[in-house]
């Protein structure tokens, strides 16, 4: 049986299809390297899968089933500072949340109400990861 992270990639990969080209890393020397290398029009990000679970409150913590470990989040930290584009897909029983690399250390402290504003669809997602648009809606600087 698949894990849950898993189960978000083949998810991901399905609905993402052919206009973005995803390819999943499994590196076990670089510490902290994301799952996913994306390219599409010339434009490379990373993206690292996250699963969680709702909680009862609007004020209370996502529960991540595997939360960001320190030299994740120092990855994207590193990138960010390099201008490299990175991003954390949780996704929420069934949700979807794309969250820019540079908010990396805000990401395992997330409360309900604050994920909500990182909600994209899957056509949304395709946008982003095509530098079309950043996250918060406007155009990338290329």
């Amino acid at each position: 049986m698949r894990k849950p992270e898993q189960r978000l990639w083949d998810r991901t990969r399905r609905n993402i299809g052919s206009k973005v080209h995803m390819e999943r890393i499994e590196n076990g020397v670089g510490a902290g390297t994301p799952d996913t290398h994306c390219i599409a029009k010339g434009f490379p990000t990373w993206v690292e899968h996250k699963v969680a679970l709702w909680p009862a409150k609007e004020t209370t913590r996502i529960q991540m089933l595997h939360p960001l470990t320190i030299d994740q989040c120092n990855w994207h930290l590193n990138y960010a500072q390099h201008g490299g584009v990175s991003f954390i897909l949780v996704g929420i029983e069934g949700d979807l949340f794309l969250i820019p690399g540079y908010m990396v250390d805000a990401v395992n402290s997330m409360r309900r109400s604050d994920i909500r504003l990182y909600q994209v669809t899957y056509a949304e997602m395709i946008s982003v990861l095509t530098g079309k648009v950043n996250i918060e809606g406007r155009k990338y600087k290329r």
